[in-house]
């Protein structure tokens, strides 16, 4: 696991702190078995989209994040 090679006496960040954010950043994750249900949905699909997005919110998210790349200037 991503904490057994936290040691506060070498490691500048302190364990208490990244199991903190760890914490933090995992309380907002989606429930798994959405997506399960949707990836056996699509997978046994006779026909579907080339790229598959799930959930809609994380869809439009990288729709925009692609927008911007594809328009951006130098």
């Amino acid at each position: 696991t991503t904490f057994r090679w936290l040691d506060d006496a070498v490691n500048f960040n302190r364990t208490e702190d990244v199991k903190a954010r760890f914490a933090e950043i995992l309380a907002d994750q989606y429930d798994p078995q959405d997506m399960i249900d949707k990836m056996v949905e699509i997978i046994g699909a006779e026909h579907g989209a080339y790229r598959n997005v799930w959930p809609p919110a994380t869809e439009e998210l990288i729709k925009q994040v692609q927008e911007a790349a594809w328009s951006r200037t130098v």
